[in-house]
Order: structure tokens, then sequence, then C-alpha cells
């Protein structure tokens, strides 16, 4: 099992001084360690943590007299002070305590409130020390390795995890690192945004009056995201991996799939009020005739009613060019399709070789439903930015990059088709 090195272990002790000597025997190694004590209210989170992997939590706060069930729900009522708990995220827990029946109590509060972690490990804190009283993270580490064979695919996440954080240092470290630092450094690294931002947008866009700092800053930042990629993906393909055991394959649920491919293809609770590709407007007004039109060219006749009775909803997909928007060229490009039930993904609903529409969407969940994109090359249509300020459909999702670059190289082949003129 890998510890995380981003920030994502939390020490939870009273007695300080053991807690001291854990904090720095994990900084040694690398591992980034917020504490707290849990008797000094005032000193813990304003929120819950989020996103924490790892909890060495002590087990008694105040007197040994307290009862067992009293220490036990005093423990985890801290431990949902510190970690957020709202979201059922896998973490594991630590426990250090002498007393089994304690830790059962505490995971018992814990599931009561869903809350509890996927696996815990019951130690006394000589169990994680050398002969010279210290703490000695290589024991810990195999104390984890014993305890979670049955989890080691966490590990695969966590190892990315851990790969993420160092490519994003690697890039703050060269990207901050172009000048000396001295007097004129801030000045000199605000040029490096610019000449980003200029590298993404182009010089007549970035120079011109019009554009904001907010603006320029937005353009690097996407430069940066460029190479963010490419480095992490540099770094998977050079570092050795981790081992989790045999890879099987599995029968993934379809709920699950499309929980998978809604991570991979969609932006959910999406709020941003400027145009930009990959926007997903479902459309409110009833227009049951563009509807109409695309089920009929695409279903096969025999499922053609079937599809229409489940009432498939308008949608438009903003197709424009990342470019354009960010050279401010004003105008907005829509492919128009509908949303359909997941199951309508089958190929027994539409026709083959149909060169009208895009249908390799992935089944995806929107509004806590499994449904299908299928788009129309057809109700293709140009609004200027100004038009589509108007509308009153506003965009909650967005479809990812990956996907609508994809829908953009198979409308523009569409379009793109010569054709031969001749006589047989």
């Amino acid at each position: 099992m890998i510890l995380p090195t981003n920030g994502r272990v939390v020490v939870i002790d009273d007695d300080q001084k053991e807690a001291l000597a854990l904090v720095k025997a994990l900084s040694r190694n690398n591992i980034s360690v917020k504490y707290f004590d849990g008797i000094s209210f005032d000193e813990m989170p304003t929120t819950p943590l989020k996103d924490v992997r790892i909890v060495f939590l002590d087990m008694i706060f105040g007197p040994e007299v307290l009862t067992l069930k009293t220490k036990a729900s005093r423990a985890a009522a801290i431990l949902r002070k510190v970690v957020d708990t709202s979201k059922r995220v896998p973490y594991i827990m630590f426990a250090w305590t002498k007393d089994k029946r304690l830790i059962g109590h505490v995971i018992k509060y814990l599931k009561d409130r869903n809350s509890e972690p996927i696996m815990y490990l019951d130690l006394e804190k000589s169990e994680c020390k050398n002969d010279n009283g210290d703490y000695d993270v290589t024991a810990i580490e195999n104390k984890l390795n014993e305890k979670c064979g049955e989890f080691k695919s966490l590990t695969a996440f966590l190892s990315w995890e851990n790969m993420v954080n160092d490519c994003a240092g690697e890039i703050y470290k060269d990207f901050t690192s172009f000048y000396q630092i001295d007097s004129k450094w801030d000045s000199n690294l605000r040029g490096v945004i610019y000449g980003l931002a200029e590298a993404f947008v182009g010089k007549e866009k970035n120079q011109d009056a019009t554009t904001t700092d907010q603006e320029r800053l937005r353009n690097a930042m996407f430069g940066i995201n460029s190479v963010f990629i490419d480095t992490l993906e540099n770094t998977v393909q050079k570092d050795d991996l981790v081992e989790v055991g045999k890879i099987n394959s599995a029968n993934i649920a379809n709920e699950v799939k499309s929980r998978i491919n809604t991570k991979m293809h969609l932006l959910e609770h999406y709020n941003v009020a400027f145009p930009q590709a990959g926007n997903l407007y479902i459309i409110k007004k009833s227009q049951k005739n563009t509807v109409n039109e695309i089920v009929i060219k695409n279903a096969t006749p025999e499922k053609k009613d079937e599809i229409l009775t489940s009432k498939p909803k308008l949608i438009e997909l903003d197709i424009t060019p990342r470019c354009d928007y960010a050279q401010n060229k004003r105008y907005t490009r829509l492919l128009t399709g509908i949303m359909l039930e997941g199951k309508f993904k089958s190929n027994k609903y539409f026709k083959n070789n149909i060169e009208l529409s895009y249908r390799k969407c992935p089944v995806v969940n929107i509004n806590k439903k499994d449904c299908y994109l299928l788009f129309d090359y057809r109700f293709f249509k140009s609004l200027s930015t100004d038009e589509l300020s108007t509308k009153k459909d506003k965009p909650k999702y967005r479809i990812r990059h990956e996907l609508v670059v994809d829908i953009q190289a198979s409308f523009s082949n569409h379009i793109n088709r010569f054709g031969v003129t001749c006589i047989d």
C-alpha cells in the first residue's frame, strides 16, 4: 500500500508528544500531514476536510473513567468533525488502542452514519515503533500491506494521485524558475503568463484592448493544462507501477458503466456563464417536429413508435472550435440532437450505416437517469454569441474535450465528402 504524499493524511491524538513523533516520522518520508488534538474545538477545521485518505485516530479523548460507549461516541464525533464523511469516500483508519471492544463501538457509531472507513487497523502504538522507540514508517506500511490484501486496487488510485501531485509540482517549479528571483522576478513571471496566453490564443487576440487580464490568465492556464496532461502521461509511461495483483475481467453493472462514462465524458453540476465548446443545452420548449424528424430518419421502422413514446428531449451541443472562442470571433456553432433513455443505445433501435448522425456517445447519467445522446448533422446551425446569450436554456452539463473532438471530426468528415461526377 502506498501512503499519500499530497497532504491527505490526518493525525488526531490528544497526546501531543506522541502525535508530534508520528508527524515527524511521516514528514521525514515526504508524507504531508494535518494534525488535530481532538480537544481544542477552536482549532478544528472550520469545515470538515474533504478527500482524506488515511486517518491515525487515538481512541480515547478525555478521562479513562468514561464508559466504553461514551469513549467510542466521543472518538467517532471528533473524527466526523475533522473528516468530511457526508459523501462516502474510501479512507483507511489506524486505530490506536489496546482495547479491541472500543474499536468495535467506534466503527458501529460511524457505520450508523454511513461514515465508516473502508478498512481499519487495530494497533497499539508500540507495534509501529522501532527498537529506539521512534515511529517507523516502513513498519506502518508493512502493517498496512498485511491488512489490505483485499483492497490492493485502492493502491492504484493512491499511486495515480501521487503522480498527479508530483507532476503538478514539477510544472510549478519549471515555470516559476525561468527567471532568477530578484526585484524583477514578479514582473518577469507576469510576462511568462502573458506568453502562455499568447501561445494559446494568438498574438492579435492577446494584445486586443478588450481582452481582460482575467481572460489572459484563464488562457494561460489552458496552456498549462495541456503541458500537465503530457507530463502526467509521460510519467505513467515510464514509472514502475505498483503491484495491485491480477486484474481480472468482470461483469460491470450497467449503472456503474454509465457512472464511469459520466466521469470520463461529462462535466456535471456545470455553471459557467460564458460559452465554450462542449456546452450541452437541454431544450425545455417542445419542438416535436424536429424530434420526430430525427427519430424517423435514424430509427428502424419497427422501433420508431417505442422511441417516440419515451418522449425524447431535444438537445444542442456547442462544437465551436476552442480557439474561436479564445480569439473572440463572436459566433457559436450548435449541433442538434436528441436525449433518449439509456436502453436505446442498443443497435436494434437504429438503422445501420446512416451517415447523417453521430451515434457513438456512451450512455451517461443526467438528472440521475441513464441517457443516450444522438446528434443529427442535418440540424447544424450557427448563432452569434449575442443571440446565444438570449437563449433561455442554460448549460448545466458540458461534454469533455475528447468526445467533443471526436464529434467535431465526424461532423467535419460528413461535410467534406467530395463525391464524384461521372456517367456510367
